[in-house]
């Protein structure tokens, strides 16, 4: 069974961020869902997942980023970048050439 739960941690001052995480058979997943992703997503969401593991003591065992749309010139390096991240990009079959 899956368990959704939403969380709002707190960042010192006067910083709130907001954080979808995703248990299911004790894999925690940080999951972010967004319009558009940019290279610069890619460094908030890596460092909520870090923070997720501070607050908690707990390992997150994968991050995902789900979007429609790549929004960079070069969506591939995107997708390289979020790997060596430890970051999965999902997007809708049929756009992974998208990007101006």
């Amino acid at each position: 069974m899956a368990v959704l739960r939403r969380r709002r941690l707190r960042l010192w001052y006067p910083s709130e961020i907001e954080l979808d995480v995703i248990v299911k058979d004790n894999i925690t997943m940080i999951m972010e869902i967004s319009s558009v992703i940019m290279r610069s997503d890619l460094i908030i969401i890596k460092r909520k997942a870090e923070l997720y593991m501070k607050a908690t003591g707990k390992t997150v065992d994968r991050v995902l980023a789900i979007t429609p749309y790549i929004g960079d010139k070069n969506p591939d390096y995107v997708r390289v970048m979020a790997e060596r991240m430890g970051i999965k990009v999902i997007t809708p079959e049929g756009m992974a050439g998208q990007g101006q």
